[in-house]
């Protein structure tokens, strides 16, 4: 996850320098919750998922539902 948090922020502070605003916001916005210091404790947010993981849970859910 740190290496990650790294390689966004860099690429940030790149597409700064390099006048691409436009970029660097559309990076910001995609990891506001990694990169927003206030938001680093914060379990409401999903900043990490595993896709199959999410897929069981929500089939496991809907079928409870059903039921």
């Amino acid at each position: 996850m740190d290496m990650i948090m790294e390689n966004r922020t860099r690429r940030f502070k790149f597409l700064i320098r390099k006048e691409r605003l436009d970029d660097a916001f559309a990076v910001a916005d995609e990891f506001y919750e990694w990169l927003h210091p206030d938001h680093q404790d914060d379990e409401d947010l999903i900043v990490f998922y595993n896709e199959q993981e999410l897929e069981e849970l929500y089939y496991q859910k809907k079928t409870s539902e059903d039921y």
